[in-house]
Order: structure tokens, then sequence, then C-alpha cells
């Protein structure tokens, strides 16, 4: 199972409430929870997820709410793919994300760790968006590239390697 913590901004665009959501279990998929939040850029509205253990990065468009879950999964894998994850891996990680289950994000001190990549993420995201002509997923493979503090310094691209190696 895989849980999404979605902000309130992003439950309401998706017809939900934190209500609807209130209880809910960890992730038992290799990469951890995953938190979205929907951003408001130009020319249209993104969505960014971060995975909770590897601070893996994905990047949607935020049209069309209902396909949002499905579009993100689909991001998921397409950039495990690109950072070189083996198929049988990709693949057990599928496994692991069914089913998809919402949740709320919370204040919980590991969350906040994971919001505050998910500013950094966003801070880079403009500058991506104003610098180079890039598509979503080259962007979220540029940023989940960089180094990352809560990981010591550490490439999200790495540790997501090193969570499915060892999952």
């Amino acid at each position: 199972m895989m849980t999404l913590r979605c902000t309130k901004k992003l439950l309401k665009r998706m017809g939900m409430t934190p209500e609807d959501v209130a209880i809910t279990l960890p992730s038992t998929s290799a990469l951890g929870d995953w938190y979205a939040n929907i951003l408001f850029t130009r020319p249209e509205q993104i969505v960014l997820c971060v995975s909770e253990k590897s601070r893996l990065c994905v990047l949607i468009t935020a049209k069309d709410a209902d396909t949002i879950a499905q579009r993100i999964e689909d991001a998921i894998i397409e950039i495990l793919r690109e950072i070189g994850v083996a198929d049988s891996q990709i693949q057990s990680e599928k496994a692991r994300m069914a089913p998809l289950a919402y949740g709320a994000t919370t204040d919980a001190p590991a969350m906040r760790s994971v919001i505050g990549s998910m500013t950094e993420y966003t801070k880079n995201l403009d500058f991506f968006l104003e610098a180079e002509e890039l598509t979503l997923p080259e962007i979220a493979r540029k940023m989940s590239d960089m180094i990352c503090g809560p990981l010591q310094y550490a490439r999200p691209t790495e540790a997501a390697k090193k969570l499915l190696a060892e999952a």
C-alpha cells in the first residue's frame, strides 16, 4: 500500500476533505509515504510529490483531478526507469504501492522535514520553469539529482536506488 499524503489545497482540488482521509496506515512501499501539494504556477498548475524516505520527486499537471493518483503512480514508475532502477525492482515496488490510500499532512516532525524538502523543490521548480524549456519529468529528474540535506547530502536518485535494492 502507498499512502499519498496531500495538503488541504490538493485534497480540495480532488474533491476531498481532511476528514475523508483521517485514518491512514503507513505505506508498505520501499519509498514510503509520498507527500503531494498543488502549486499555482504559470501557465498551468502543477502537483509536486516527494517520497518520504528517498526525497525523490515527481511532477505532474494538476488538470483532471480524478486522474491525479494514477498519473502520480505513472510518474513514479517513469522516474525510476529514468534513473536506472532494474525492471524487476520497479515491478516489485509497483506491487507494494497497491492499493493507493490517501492521507492528510500533519505537523509531525518527520512530515515537517518532508515539507521542508518540498519547499526547496518549489524554489528550484520556479528557477527551472523560468530558465529552461524542460518537460515536467525532466525537471523532476534534475531536481531529484541534487544533493539533499535530510539525506546527509546524498542525492534522492541514489537514495531511491538503494532503498529499492534493499527491499
